[in-house]
């Protein structure tokens, strides 16, 4: 599986789409910075505590699209079947974009936090804040989002052509559908509280980086069981599908 890794990485970082994304999360990052700075009401301090959580709102869309481009391209153009004919396995190929695609979802998120700390660490005041605390929600935020790409890499293999990319975006748009805010009170409350544990979304409008949801252990082990039972689901669907 090595050599796969090492080539989907070569193929990564040739991609001009990931470069345009990288640099789409820095300025994500700049933005969300820049607006909360100058939306502070006057006469008090600037609160930089959504800032780091901000790019849940985003990233798990924009990876579930480029997971469907990065990997429907490889069943479009026979690259699969290639991969297949000099003798790799579908599991080996399959986790093989599984850790290249979450690969450069860290990155993307790494990008965005990066530049929203070093633009925090000028405009606003990050001696409020917990190192211990931030390092905890960062490396939660990263164990959703690696959890939630494997997710999107399940879609794509189930779809497997162009297509893939509409209906992964589509779940996560329904995912961060799913994890907003509700008031309608009764059942329809409960119902969407139990499907936003299973949506990296609906924390962004629920956490800062100051201060966990109640039962964020749950948001965790839902997200992450989730994402297992997808890559089950899709290694098994792929091992079983016949390729044309």
């Amino acid at each position: 599986m090595s050599l796969l890794i090492r080539s989907n990485f070569k193929k990564l970082f040739l991609s001009r789409i990931f470069y345009y994304l990288l640099f789409g999360f820095m300025l994500f990052g700049a933005a969300v910075c820049v607006l909360s700075y100058f939306n502070a009401d006057i006469g008090k301090n600037p609160d930089f505590s959504i800032c780091p959580i901000s790019v849940l709102l985003m990233l798990p869309i924009t990876s579930a699209a480029f997971a469907g481009i990065f990997i429907s391209a490889d069943f479009t153009f026979g690259t699969i079947r290639n991969k297949l004919i000099v003798g790799h396995s579908r599991k080996s190929i399959y986790f093989a974009d599984v850790i290249t695609v979450s690969a450069a979802v860290l990155m993307f998120y790494i990008a965005y936090e990066v530049v929203a700390f070093v633009l925090g660490a000028v405009f606003f005041n990050l001696s409020a804040f917990s190192a211990e605390t931030i390092v905890k929600e960062l490396l939660v935020i990263a164990v959703l989002l690696t959890a939630n790409t494997f997710v999107s890499v399940a879609a794509v293999y189930m779809v497997k052509d162009t297509k893939s990319t509409i209906l992964a975006f589509m779940l996560q748009y329904a995912l961060m559908f799913a994890g907003m805010p509700m008031d309608m009170g009764g059942t329809i409350d409960k119902v969407f509280k139990v499907f936003s544990r299973f949506s990296p979304q609906g924390l962004a409008f629920s956490m800062t980086i100051s201060d966990m949801p109640e039962k964020i252990w749950l948001n965790i082990l839902c997200t992450v069981a989730f994402g297992i039972v997808s890559t089950i689901g899709a290694v098994y669907y792929f091992n079983k599908c016949d390729l044309k």
